[in-house]
């Protein structure tokens, strides 16, 4: 029944871009990192720890912390006690994303600097009257957090400031830790990550220029200049649904199978109807005969999966 439900959406023309198309244009970080997060690989790693109840403030970001030209990734792991509250950082490396340590304390934001010689995170936490900053960098493939400073709002000074002690050696990084703007790191939902990708990583983008002014590495072809493919194509429907984690998990299936499983939102275009319905289709092809020599494949799994053409894209 639900297969025939799915023609009865496709025929009355039911599809939206809601995932990536990572395609030859995007670079290799690009891909592995959609898919690192897509089926949420960070999950599995017994070095840190999230909290899956606190799943809804989980918060992803993406920062050029050594300003090598690839972007770090930032994940916010919602810990509900503040003293384990941290960003986990990860850092691309022969294909593979791997996690390098810890920035923030305390549940407390993330800043940086816009352009400064310093590429890292800033991070100040209050405690009875008292302010300590952190800086953190990525150096030689690990996080390494800098004591900056401790201001002490309880203990006023001449001129009516809170005294601080400098605890770095580093004088310009105190000073423009003491009295230069801080720019926050945006952060995002994982449902604002997968679901509306080229955002993400054109706001992620848009800091890191902020920041250093370099972008990221093959902005051309990724965040900056990058479009959906809006290319008219067949389909082979498989599934529908209103839940975006079914329909995904669906097309993992197919990747699994070796297809090309792909998630779409119905009204992006022309030959399907205007209600979102999340739909999987394994493969994009040019033309129907290509698209007709697959299918009794995918139908050994999907038995009433068929062909049907998407029409324009309505961009």
């Amino acid at each position: 029944m639900k297969n025939a439900w799915l023609a009865v959406f496709l025929m009355l023309g039911i599809i939206k871009g809601a995932g990536i198309a990572c395609g030859a244009e995007a670079p290799a970080w690009e891909t592995s990192l959609y898919h690192f997060l897509d089926y949420q690989e960070f999950l599995g790693s017994s070095t840190v720890q999230y909290y899956p109840y606190e799943w809804n403030n989980v918060r992803f970001s993406l920062f050029d912390m050594n300003r090598d030209g690839l972007p770090e990734l930032l994940i916010y792991n919602a810990s509900p006690d503040p003293g384990d509250a941290a960003d986990y950082v990860y850092t691309y490396q022969d294909g593979f994303w791997n996690y390098v340590g810890e920035v923030g304390i305390c549940s407390c934001e993330l800043y940086y600097f816009e352009g400064t010689d310093y590429p890292g995170l800033l991070c100040t936490d209050g405690d009875v009257g008292y302010w300590r900053t952190f800086y953190y960098e990525l150096s030689q493939g690990m996080i390494i957090a800098h004591d900056i400073m401790l201001e002490n709002m309880n203990s006023i000074g001449s001129g009516g400031s809170a005294i601080v002690t400098r605890n770095t050696e580093d004088e310009t990084l105190f000073e423009l830790a003491r009295f230069s703007e801080r720019t926050f790191i945006k952060e995002f939902t994982y449902e604002e990550v997968i679901q509306d990708w080229d955002v993400f990583l054109e706001d992620c983008a848009q800091q890191i220029s902020l920041a250093s002014g370099a972008g990221i590495e093959n902005a051309a072809s990724s965040a900056f200049t990058r479009t959906p493919d809006v290319t008219p194509f067949y389909g082979i429907w498989c599934a529908a649904s209103k839940d975006y984690a079914q329909a995904k998990e669906t097309a993992r299936q197919l990747d699994t199978l070796g297809f090309a499983g792909e998630v779409l939102l119905t009204t992006d275009w022309s030959n399907f109807n205007k209600e979102p319905w999340y739909v999987v289709t394994a493969g994009r092809y040019a033309n129907s005969s290509d698209a007709e020599a697959v299918l009794p494949s995918i139908r050994l799994y999907w038995p009433d999966a068929y062909v049907k053409y998407s029409g324009e894209s309505i961009h």
